[in-house]
């Protein structure tokens, strides 16, 4: 029977080879056996763990996101051993705690963790596609700054005039008279009544043959989203009619066919849409 020689460190004397050998001990603590015996082709060995090592510290992704996908790959198509080497890597080499590494073996591919890259910076709109199925299995991310109470569009909820949404689910149809606001806080969730017969989630008063009516110096703006998951087939989001109308950095989402936002003379600002059903329209 045919065996493969396994090569004894001592007798490593190329110095391409060695700088391989010691960053693999940084990374793993010593190097695996199998090392020794792809050294039975040298050539190959030192292209592969070569390229290896510019793909992971010149690539794009950290050296902490490659050790998570390879642990989670690896778990998937059942090479345990591959588990371990990235789990050892992501503790010894990289000092991630054991209790991440645990975690993380834990949960497996039934979760997706993340971390953006601080020198992306600003705000920007994120698509994290899932089975390459970007209509229906897609974890859509808006990234805005941090709103400033002294500059951001940001009204009391006690005022009068104010039609306030805060954390939390809302099934509502609101109707906008002149002069008053509506803020639709982070975290807050507003859609329709079910079954209403309300042409609008949040609207300006309009006639008998549902044509708009002008009212002015209307706000509508937070960091919340208005969701047509309620909605019937036709029926806007936000339907507006007026003068001195503004609309800022609501995300606005799942509407029927075109059935977004119905405007007229109405200012826009960093406004978010989302329409997984059909297209969307403004």
């Amino acid at each position: 029977m045919a065996r493969v020689q396994i090569a004894k460190p001592d007798q490593v004397d190329d110095p391409a080879i060695q700088g391989i050998f010691d960053w693999v001990t940084q990374m793993e603590g010593s190097v695996p056996n199998h090392f020794f015996v792809e050294l039975n082709f040298p050539e190959f060995f030192t292209a592969k763990l070569g390229a290896t090592k510019v793909l992971w510290e010149a690539g794009e992704l950290e050296m902490a996101e490659i050790q998570h996908i390879g642990i989670l790959v690896t778990q998937r198509n059942g090479c345990a051993y591959c588990t371990a080497a990235f789990c050892t890597i992501l503790n010894h080499g990289l000092g991630e705690s054991e209790d991440l590494v645990g975690e993380l073996l834990q949960k497996g591919t039934d979760s997706v963790s993340f971390k953006l890259n601080p020198s992306w910076g600003g705000a920007k709109k994120l698509s994290v596609e899932f089975d390459d199925d970007y209509k229906y299995n897609t974890c859509l991310l808006f990234i805005d700054e941090l709103e400033d109470m002294n500059y951001n569009f940001h009204p009391s909820m006690f005022d009068a005039n104010v039609h306030y949404f805060g954390v939390g689910y809302h099934n509502v149809n609101q109707e906008v008279k002149e002069g008053e606001q509506v803020y639709v806080a982070g975290g807050a969730f507003v859609m329709s009544n079910p079954g209403s017969d309300k042409q609008s989630i949040i609207y300006t008063p309009t006639d008998g043959n549902n044509q708009g009516s002008y009212v002015n110096d209307i706000h509508i703006g937070g960091r919340g989203i208005v969701s047509g998951k309620n909605s019937d087939m036709g029926q806007w989001l936000v339907q507006l009619c007026g003068l001195n109308v503004y609309v800022t950095g609501i995300t606005m989402a799942n509407a029927f066919l075109q059935s977004n936002l119905g405007v007229n003379e109405v200012s826009i600002c960093q406004l978010h849409v989302f329409n997984a059903r059909s297209y969307c329209s403004i």
